[in-house]
């Protein structure tokens, strides 16, 4: 791409547009700056959580290593939040704000490409959606990288099993295999600093996923945070955008077809967080992909790649284990015959170019296909209670993957969880619980906080939950989520009661419950939606307006 192509040639040459100059050179800029590529930095540096606090240093790196290759940077900010600190309805939503936010920004100021500086569950996607919308662009994402694992009691331990133990204490502090003291002792010791939590949960899954789906450098989805290899590459990432504004090297090149097969087929290989299922759909409908890369074929390779990665929380091993035992380009290379090795990168080479002599010999942390971690990464179910539902098939009790039992029918997580602390749950029910999607939470909270006091209770292993709601990268125990279509548009999860019979066989991708379709009928015909739970503000648009999750659960594109 000539200088004369650049989006901000002309826009800063001759008098008549001495104020705009007057502008830039007011905030930095000096002349000898016009001439080169001005590249935006989105930094969503905050200090809501360690997957961002550290992401000021990192930008730091990529400005210097736009200002070596001859650009100049614009840095703007952006928000970063930590799920596990937030009000849960605002969780999911946040990734549409931030992708709009540099959309809005980028329009607006006219730059010649963008670094996205991010970490963990929604700043990671937004900027896959930023980048679809930008497609025409360079943009490159400079990850935050994974925190170190702590240990306790001679065991790898996160802030997951944190949380797992303190929720379990207060739940029923005599059950309680920890004291309040040792909670204490175990959340010290896996508070190890900066980096998305340990596993991998949302915040790993979607970073790897954006190196799958070729929008960072090489290692640059699993490289620890605190580590100087993370500095150096995010340097580097600085360098690369100003070579890609040059070469003309665009999203449009990257985000294809092929790459967000790829994306899904490496989902299921590291047995990823059910929350990609929707992020990645989102990506599709953003690019227009819908009618092929959709749920049907994250159903169809979730039957055919099994899990080889043996990471946390399902598995033995930390993220920075995963890195040093060859990250994505390791996972990749054990399904290389399945994935599309033309796939385009930002790096300027395609998959088949970078997998050439990668090597992973006898792993542990990633196996082979034929010893696989488990059998399947994820599972789409469908029957007569959903057109689709997510499970996490890695971290899904086998004492339950087949299963059938009475419901506990509930109208919110917290009537569930209000009814577990009194002792109306039991093992063998099934705890359903409508009205928590894209339009009844709204915005799809998380039931977390659920599954892990039915943990407390020792009954995660015999009650599947089955929401339309999602569930956290953390969670463990027998969930399925994502239910389409949702409680708050009549879906048939809504018109589940007390008493009937729900059966999930997991291996044979089946949810159904025991009603007939007449007296499903019967029952939508009486049911009316509840009313909403926000009256006001923005989430008022997802309760009206949000997508299913089986197409993303954002805000859709309105027809005019």
């Amino acid at each position: 791409m000539s200088p004369e192509t650049w989006r901000t040639k002309g826009l800063y040459e001759g008098p008549r547009h001495a104020g705009t100059r007057a502008l830039m050179k007011s905030g930095g800029l000096c002349d000898g700056d016009f001439d080169k590529p001005l590249i935006g930095v989105h930094n969503t540096y905050s200090e809501g959580g360690p997957g961002h606090i550290h992401l000021n240093v990192l930008t730091q790196e990529v400005r210097a290593g736009i200002y070596q290759a001859g650009g100049v940077p614009v840095e703007f900010g952006g928000p970063g939040h930590c799920p596990s600190l937030a009000p849960l309805e605002h969780d999911v939503p946040q990734r549409d704000i931030i992708a709009m936010s540099v959309e809005n920004f980028v329009g607006l100021h006219v730059l010649d490409a963008v670094v996205c500086v991010g970490s963990c569950d929604k700043p990671n996607p937004a900027h896959w959606l930023a980048a679809s919308r930008l497609r025409d662009i360079p943009v490159i994402m400079a990850e935050g990288g994974p925190a170190m694992a702590g240990w306790y009691g001679g065991k790898r331990l996160d802030s997951s099993g944190v949380l797992r133990a303190g929720l379990t204490y207060a739940l029923d502090p005599a059950a309680s295999k920890v004291s309040a003291e040792q909670v204490v002792e175990m959340e010290n010791c896996a508070s190890t600093g900066p980096g998305a939590c340990a596993l991998c949960g949302t915040a790993n899954t979607t970073a790897l996923l954006s190196e799958v789906l070729g929008l960072t450098l090489p290692q640059g989805g699993s490289i620890p945070a605190v580590s100087a290899a993370r500095r150096w590459l995010s340097r580097q990432t600085g360098r690369r955008v100003v070579e890609m504004v040059r070469e003309g090297l665009t999203p449009s090149s990257i985000l294809t077809r092929e790459s967000l097969e790829n994306a899904i087929i490496a989902l299921h290989a590291l047995g990823g967080s059910s929350n990609a299922v929707y992020h990645i759909l989102a990506l599709s409908e953003d690019l227009g992909l819908g009618d092929t890369i959709n749920i049907d074929l994250i159903e169809y390779w979730g039957k055919r790649i099994p899990c080889v990665a043996n990471v946390m929380p399902s598995g033995m091993y930390s993220m920075p284990e995963l890195d040093a035992a060859g990250g994505v380009r390791g996972v990749l290379k054990r399904v290389e015959e399945f994935i599309h090795k033309d796939a385009m990168t930002v790096s300027g080479r395609t998959w088949g170019e970078l997998l050439k002599g990668v090597e992973i010999g006898d792993s542990d942390v990633i196996r082979t296909l034929d010893n696989p971690v488990f059998e399947r990464g994820l599972a789409i179910l469908k029957g007569n209670l959903a057109t689709s539902a997510v499970v996490r098939y890695s971290v899904f009790p086998k004492s339950v993957r087949q299963f059938s039992g009475p419901a506990k029918a509930f109208s919110s997580q917290a009537e569930a969880r209000s009814a577990l602390k009194k002792g109306q749950i039991h093992r063998g029910d099934a705890i359903v619980v409508p009205y928590e999607g894209p339009r009844g939470g709204p915005g799809m909270p998380d039931l977390f906080h659920l599954m892990y006091e039915l943990n407390g209770a020792g009954l995660s292993d015999y009650c599947p939950v089955i929401t339309d709601g999602k569930f956290s990268g953390f969670a463990m125990g027998a969930f399925v989520c994502q239910v389409t279509p949702e409680g708050a548009v009549g879906g048939p999860i809504a018109l589940v009661r007390t008493g009937d019979i729900i059966d999930v066989d997991v291996d044979r991708n089946i949810l159904n419950v025991r009603v007939s379709d007449e007296e499903m009928a019967k029952r939508k015909s009486q049911w009316s939606r509840p009313k909403s739970k926000v009256e006001r503000g923005y989430l008022t648009l997802w309760a009206n307006y949000a997508n299913p999750a089986s197409k993303g659960g954002g805000l859709p594109y309105l027809p005019l």
